[in-house]
């Protein structure tokens, strides 16, 4: 796990997984990118801001509300998939509803890959602009390194239920 807050409080987290698990497992868990992202322990629900798509393989592009909770509290923020290969790649923006200046606007992004012989690799990766910038930068260092150990063992999880 890599994470990086510079002096203009740019965010870059990336952490990969190494899963000793078929191709084929961790792409249909990919492919259903609503359990995917809600592995993430903050994101409760995906809902698509205009109806379901008429065809799921071309949601690129497609507005995204991503409901978040912690501790009882939910927060809908807005979000876009940015890129969308399915099986193998998925990005998605997630923005406050209050704009892009609060709120720690970010993007999240997994990618997949095989390894060989056996298994694969998940590149998941945070970028974004840390906004609070009264919380000094080793708690939002510890917060993203909560968040990106849970979601880790929250994809693993859902790996050895597949």
């Amino acid at each position: 796990m890599r994470i990086l807050v510079d002096d203009r409080w740019r965010v870059t987290a990336r952490l990969r997984v190494e899963c000793d698990v078929p191709l084929e497992t961790a792409q249909r868990l990919l492919h259903d990118f609503r359990t995917f992202l809600t592995t993430d322990p903050l994101h409760q629900r995906i809902t698509f801001d205009h109806g379901e798509p008429d065809d799921p393989e071309t949601i690129r592009g497609e507005a995204i509300t991503i409901r978040h909770s912690m501790l009882g509290v939910h927060i809908d923020r807005a979000g876009r998939i940015l890129r969308w290969r399915p099986g193998f790649e998925l990005a998605v923006s997630d923005l406050s509803r209050r704009g892009r200046s609060v709120g720690f606007p970010h993007m999240c992004r997994y990618v997949l890959s095989e390894r060989r012989p056996r298994g694969h690799s998940l590149l998941y990766e945070v970028r974004g602009v840390w906004t609070a910038r009264w919380v000094p930068r080793w708690i939002v260092k510890l917060w993203l390194a909560w968040v990106m150990a849970a979601t880790r063992g929250r994809l693993l999880a859902h790996l050895a239920r597949q």
